[in-house]
């Protein structure tokens, strides 16, 4: 297979391999720079924009743009090619996570501190439509687009959101929603039954150990690899009892997202093992 100019495929694919992380081998083969996915311009998109009418404007041409590239499609679309084939990637990540295969120090400080928010703003998102329909409530003014790092403020009888990157913006209103998925945290969770087994020392948290001899609990439920029990306060697995899913999301990884078609889906594999445990245990 040649890609333009003649380039083998082949050839070109056993040289990036050997040196990935340069610009040598793309200068050699002649691709230009506006065909290279710059990751630190995708992580943000914003630049070095200075007042908060130059960011409006670098979100509308980037919704544009989204769009444009999502219409191309996966399968001729280059950019969202490249997007799809990094949702693909998730399967091996949950290996590489529920097995361990990382140390706890690579995991909070390479995957819990960076990879698992630039993996969702790449690979995640809305259907076409949803991007064409804020993109026109923007145009028309209806919808604001105020920045990162959202600040909200009280003033007399209303409120006040400004990014704290364009603090002199400042948009008065009445109503506030937190229109986000709060992070999993079963140590503050209002279910009785989590908060039960807590108590009781039949559930604990997972925790990280690292080199240094600290340790960091995280949020999601403590289970064993192979069979999703769970682990109680002294490390001991807790026959036939069964936590699988959102509530592991730390010990696991991306417990909340749509399983793909046709990948043999890890998610409904466990489901399919609790299942058949239940129906074979016998103590």
């Amino acid at each position: 297979m040649n890609i333009s100019g003649g380039i083998s495929f082949h050839e070109f694919e056993q040289a990036f391999q050997k040196d990935p992380l340069s610009d040598h081998v793309l200068d050699s083969y002649g691709i230009a720079k506006d065909d290279r996915l710059n990751w630190d311009q995708l992580a943000h998109p914003e630049g070095n924009v200075k007042t908060a009418n130059d960011f409006k404007q670098v979100m509308l041409a980037y919704l544009e743009q989204d769009i444009a590239e999502a219409k191309r499609g996966n399968k001729t679309g280059p950019f969202a090619s490249a997007m799809d084939t990094l949702r693909e990637l998730c399967t091996n990540i949950r290996k590489v996570i529920t097995y361990k295969l990382i140390s706890d120090e690579d995991y909070a400080k390479d995957i819990l501190g960076g990879f698992n928010s630039f993996n969702s703003f790449l690979a995640v998102g809305p259907p076409i439509l949803r991007l064409e329909q804020l993109l026109a409530l923007i145009k028309a003014g209806v919808v604001e687009i105020l920045g990162p790092k959202l600040q909200l403020a009280t003033e007399q009888t209303h409120f006040v959101a400004y990014s704290e990157l364009f603090p002199e913006y400042k948009v008065p209103v009445t109503g506030v929603i937190e229109a986000r998925l709060a992070s999993i945290d079963i140590r503050i969770s209002k279910n009785p039954l989590i908060q039960d087994l807590l108590k009781t020392g039949m559930a604990r948290p997972y925790e990280l150990h690292f080199k240094d001899g600290s340790t960091e609990q995280l949020g999601a439920m403590d289970v064993t690899t192979e069979t999703a029990e769970l682990i109680d306060n002294d490390g001991t697995p807790v026959p036939n009892v069964y936590v699988w899913g959102i509530t592991t999301e730390g010990r696991h990884w991306l417990t909340n997202g749509s399983p793909i078609p046709s990948v043999n889906d890890v998610r409904l594999r466990m489901a399919d093992m609790i299942a058949n445990q239940m129906m074979t245990y016998s103590e």
